[in-house]
């Protein structure tokens, strides 16, 4: 980073980045953050980006502890899938 003024920006919008993803839990009760903790579910996509640089593509996957399965993934169509994907019943 070559000045302050872009490393601040960068540090701000990590900080932005970093907190989304708790957003959604404040202000529930812990009724509701013990249900919300029995969900388990499992995702995954592809995205591919054609730049005058060259192809980019990114994956992601995302599975609960417990959530047995594989993602597959087809070479340069990017199609995603979730295949044997078993979600345990909460009880």
């Amino acid at each position: 980073m070559k000045n302050n003024a872009t490393r601040m920006a960068f540090l701000f919008a990590l900080a932005l980045l970093t907190t989304g993803c708790t957003a959604g839990l404040a202000g529930m009760t812990p009724e509701q953050l013990r249900e919300a903790v029995k969900v388990k579910d499992a995702n995954a996509g592809c995205i591919v980006l054609n730049t005058p640089y060259g192809r980019a593509v990114s994956v992601w996957a995302n599975t609960d502890k417990g959530v047995n399965g594989k993602v597959v993934i087809k070479g340069d169509t990017c199609d995603t899938t979730l295949e044997g994907v078993q979600i345990p019943t909460s009880k």
